[in-house]
């Protein structure tokens, strides 16, 4: 394989992935806190929690999973770079899936925090649109046969640039929406306590995009040379 060829194919997936590793470390550490600080929380939220987490886990797993195969495995053979192992289409399938829950969450919060249905209904219908684009490149593998006939040809690396470029884009948009509900939640009048706990709840949400960024530093590095 050409030495210059590897910045445009191994190199951004290598880089995606250290990133991504490093932020998993960072969702460990936020669902570690949680479980240890919120044991009061419902039976339901602590298992979408851990969810979360195992999904989070399980993305690291199968993107080091394609990183070793191409690079250890089948080490200078160049084909194999151009038609990665499966392990890398499963990562792409859990972080749409993951990142659909999550967002879903989020707009589920954004309804009772506004009491506004077609708000809701818009903020999940951004969730949607790079899903669908995402579910498209699915059944582009499947019925095509590998990933150099479908994500490798000109149509699907046209649905590919364009379904990662929308889910930050969406997920920011969502983030956005629930930190605008909550500002419309504080009140001058409001007493200390409760206005700390609503500028706690923001940063949270905030917080949440280390997240989004890691599952598309792992998923979205390894676009761009297919």
């Amino acid at each position: 394989m050409a030495g210059s060829s590897l910045y445009t194919t191994l190199g951004p997936f290598e880089i995606g992935l250290a990133l991504s590793t490093l932020l998993l470390g960072i969702e460990t550490l936020q669902t570690f806190y949680y479980y240890r600080r919120y044991k009061r929380d419902s039976a339901q939220m602590k298992i979408f929690v851990g969810f979360v987490w195992i999904c989070g886990l399980l993305q690291s797993i199968f993107a080091w999973n394609a990183m070793f195969t191409m690079t250890i495995t089948f080490f200078g053979n160049p084909e194999h770079v151009a038609e990665p192992p499966v392990s890398m289409l499963y990562n792409i399938i859990d972080s749409t899936a993951l990142t659909l829950f999550v967002q879903a969450f989020f707009c589920l919060r954004i309804y009772r925090l506004s009491h506004s249905k077609p708000l809701a209904i818009f903020c999940f219908a951004l969730i949607l649109i790079p899903t669908g684009l995402y579910f498209w490149l699915f059944s582009m593998y499947y019925t095509r046969g590998g990933f150099a006939r479908s994500l490798g040809s000109a149509q699907g690396h046209k649905v590919m640039i364009a379904a990662a470029a929308l889910t930050p884009v969406s997920a920011c948009a969502v983030a956005g929406t629930l930190c605008w509900c909550l500002w419309r939640m504080k009140d001058p009048d409001q007493f200390r306590r409760t206005r700390s706990v609503v500028d706690r709840i923001m940063l949270w949400t905030v917080g949440a995009w280390p997240d989004v960024a890691w599952g598309h530093c792992s998923s979205a590095a390894k676009k761009p040379h297919w």
